[in-house]
C-alpha cells in the first residue's frame, strides 16, 4: 500500500493541484491507479506485438498485399465482435471479462514466442494469431471503458479520462521506440514475451480491485440484448444525433490518419526522421491534451457543446495542416491535432459515461467501435485513390473544412440545450 500512496501523491494529487481541485478520498484513487496501471501495461504489450507483427511481415515480404492482409486479420475481427462484446460487457461481470480478454492476449503472445523460438516462423501463423488477438482486443474494448464509472466518482470522470488519454499518448510515444530497439537487438520473440508479462501484470492488478456489483441483466437472450442495445442507441434522440455526427467526422478522418505521411514525403522530402518527428509530435500533443482536459472540461457545464466545439477545432487545425508549407509549422499543427484528439476522446467518453444508462454502456461503446471500424476503410477507399490524382494537401484541407462546417452546424442544434442543466442520465427525459 505504500507504493500506491506514493504513486497517488506523485501523479493524481499533483494533477489535481494543477487544476485547483482536491480529490474526495483515497480509496477509489488506489483502485483506479491499479486499474489504469494494469490496463496501460496490457495496451502497451499489445502495441509491442502489433508493431512486431507488422514490421516482421514488411521486412520479410516487402509486399503491400501482405501488409493489407495483416491489417484485415488484425482489425476486421474487432469490428465483427464489437456488438456481441458490448452485450457481454453489459450482461456479465466486466472484471472477469477483462481477465479473460487479457489472458487470451497473453496466451497467444506466449504461443507465438515459443513457435518463433523453435523455428516456426510461417506467415500464416502471424495472420491466424493476429485474428485471434483481434477478437480478444474487441472483447476488451467495451469492458475497459465501461468499468471506469464503477470505480470513479461521477464528478471526476472528465479528469480521470484525461489522465487515461495522457497515458495512451505515452504508450503511443514509447511503444514504437521500445519495439524497434528490442526487435533489432534481441529479436521478435522478446516483444511477444513482453506482452505475456504485461498481460500477467494486468490480470494481477485486476484481481486486487473490488468492482461494485451490478444488477442482473433484464434480458436472458444474447440476441435480445444486442437488439436492445441497437434500439437504445437509435431510439434515444440525442444519442442518435450524436452518432450521425460521429459518422460524418469518421468519414473525414481518414486523410488525417493515413495521408499525412504521404504529404510529408511529397512536400518536404523522403526523409525518415521527418516521419519520426511527426509521430513524436502527435504523441506529445496527446499527452498534453490529456493533462489539459481536466482544466478545459471544468470550464464547460455542457460537455456536449464542448465536444462539438473540439470537433470544430479539430477540423480547423486539419484545414491548416493542408495549407502549411513549412515543415516546423506543419509539426506544430500536428501537435495541436494531438492535443485536440486527446481532448475529444476524454470529453466524448465522459459524455457517454455520464449520460448513457450504465446497463447499455458497453453496447453503446460497441456501436462507436463499429462506426470507427467501418467508416475508416470506406474513407480510405475514396481518399486513397484520389491521393494519386489530386494533391494530398487539397484532400486534407477539404476534409478539415467539411469537419469544421459540420461542427458549426451541429452546435446550433437545439438538442443540446437539454444538457445545460443536467449532470447525469437520470436528469434527462
Amino acid at each position: 500500500m505504500c507504493f500506491l500512496d506514493i504513486l497517488a501523491k506523485a501523479f493524481l494529487h499533483k494533477y489535481t493541484e494543477t487544476v485547483g481541485v482536491e480529490f474526495m478520498n483515497t480509496s477509489w484513487k488506489k483502485r483506479f491507479i491499479l486499474y489504469l496501471t494494469g490496463q496501460a501495461l496490457s495496451a502497451f504489450g499489445s502495441s509491442l506485438v502489433q508493431f512486431a507483427i507488422t514490421w516482421h511481415i514488411a521486412l520479410l515480404t516487402q509486399s503491400g498485399v501482405m501488409l493489407m492482409l495483416a491489417a484485415v486479420f488484425g482489425f476486421l475481427p474487432q469490428v465483427l465482435i464489437s456488438l456481441p462484446a458490448g452485450a457481454w460487457a453489459d450482461r456479465f461481470n466486466r472484471k472477469k471479462l477483462l481477465i479473460i480478454a487479457d489472458g487470451s492476449l497473453a496466451i497467444t503472445a506466449a504461443i507465438l514466442a515459443f513457435l518463433f523460438m523453435t523455428g516456426y516462423e510461417h506467415l500464416w501463423l502471424l495472420f491466424i494469431i493476429s485474428a485471434v488477438r483481434s477478437f480478444g482486443l474487441g472483447i476488451r474494448g467495451p469492458a475497459v471503458v465501461s468499468i471506469i464509472p464503477s470505480l470513479v466518482p461521477m464528478e471526476q470522470l472528465a479528469r480521470v479520462n484525461g489522465i487515461q488519454a495522457s497515458v495512451s499518448g505515452i504508450t503511443t510515444l514509447a511503444a514504437p521506440v521500445l519495439a524497434g530497439g528490442l526487435y533489432a537487438t534481441v529479436g521478435i520473440h522478446a516483444l511477444f514475451f513482453g506482452d505475456v508479462i504485461s498481460g500477467v501484470l494486468a490480470i494481477s492488478f485486476l484481481c486486487l480491485i473490488t468492482i461494485p456489483a451490478r444488477d442482473a441483466p433484464k434480458s436472458n437472450s444474447m440476441w435480445a440484448s444486442m437488439v436492445d442495445g441497437i434500439k437504445y442507441a437509435s431510439g434515444t434522440s440525442w444519442l442518435r444525433l450524436f452518432l450521425i455526427i460521429y459518422v460524418f467526422f469518421s468519414l473525414m478522418f481518414g486523410p488525417v490518419v493515413f495521408l499525412t505521411p504521404l504529404l510529408i514525403i511529397r512536400t518536404f522530402g523522403d526523409v525518415a526522421w521527418y516521419l519520426a518527428i511527426r509521430e513524436t509530435s502527435l504523441a506529445l500533443g496527446m499527452i498534453a491534451g490529456g493533462l489539459l482536459s481536466g482544466i478545459i472540461a471544468g470550464k464547460f457545464k455542457n460537455k456536449f457543446r464542448l465536444t462539438l466545439l473540439l470537433f470544430g477545432f479539430f477540423g480547423f487545425t486539419t484545414l491548416l495542416l493542408g495549407l502549411s508549407g513549412y515543415f516546423w509549422l506543419f509539426i506544430g499543427i500536428v501537435a495541436l491535432i494531438g492535443i485536440t484528439m486527446s481532448l475529444i476522446n476524454s470529453c466524448a467518453i465522459t459524455v457517454f459515461q455520464t449520460f448513457v444508462d450504465s446497463d447499455y454502456l458497453g453496447r453503446v461503446f460497441s456501436v462507436l467501435s463499429i462506426i470507427a471500424g467501418l467508416t475508416m476503410p470506406i474513407s480510405m477507399t475514396v481518399f486513397g485513390p484520389l491521393a494519386d490524382v489530386v494533391p494530398v494537401e487539397w484532400l486534407i484541407t477539404i476534409s478539415g473544412g467539411v469537419m469544421l462546417i459540420v461542427a458549426l452546424f451541429s452546435m446550433r442544434l437545439k438538442a443540446w440545450t437539454a444538457f445545460d442543466n443536467s449532470s447525469a442520465v437520470g436528469n434527462l427525459e
